[in-house]
């Protein structure tokens, strides 16, 4: 049976590291805190996302909705897909802060409807800017997550997602009609003005 992957700290190193698969790999400098000190704890947070990862093919329904977005990241960097790659970070970050600990199988329309709900409010940005998601970048962030869970079916990682039914997350639509509103008078004076240029 080949050796459990464990976290070891070396004082001569002074950090924490493991061995996986026949290589030694660092997981956090700093002193022997541990159990709970900051850099065993960053150390853990490491050793559980190399885990995760070696893991993902197998696992199906247990893995993390944000081990399969930085998956999906992962791809889409190594394919130089820029603009995606920027997209899927502008719109999914703040939903995997959110849900990214769920895993598939725990992972609901619900949460995807609470964070959508959430963008929609006024709050303030990384930035300090007042902001908030009108209906277009909700429906690209909605596009944008379930574009990385089928990706993440097409690659064998998972067998299904909450997300996998059309329309399964609802949103209000408008007309874009309803949203201007012209007046009479102004009306009256852009049909006159249409009618002098064709007359």
């Amino acid at each position: 049976m080949p050796p459990t992957s464990e976290i070891g700290y070396y004082p001569s190193r002074k950090g924490y590291y493991t061995c996986f698969r026949d290589k030694q790999i660092k997981l956090a400098t700093g002193p022997d805190d541990k159990p709970t000190g900051p850099t065993y704890l960053g150390a853990l947070r490491k050793f559980t996302e190399i885990m995760e990862t070696a893991n993902a093919d197998t696992v199906d329904q247990g893995n993390t909705v944000r081990l399969i977005c930085d998956l999906y990241a992962q791809h889409l960097r190594r394919n130089d897909k820029k603009a995606s790659l920027r997209i899927f970070l502008d719109t999914c970050t703040s939903g995997i802060e959110r849900f990214g600990d769920k895993t598939i199988a725990e992972f609901k329309p619900f949460h995807v409807t609470e964070w959508l709900e959430a963008m929609a409010k006024p709050r303030e940005d990384s930035k300090g800017r007042m902001g908030k998601w009108g209906e277009t970048y909700q429906a690209m962030a909605l596009r944008t997550l379930i574009c990385a869970l089928n990706w993440a079916k097409k690659q064998g990682l998972i067998t299904r997602h909450c997300l996998d039914q059309k329309g399964v997350v609802k949103r209000s639509k408008r007309s874009r009609g309803e949203e201007a509103y012209i007046d009479a008078p102004i009306y009256d004076k852009l049909v006159r003005a249409v009618n002098s240029n064709f007359a």
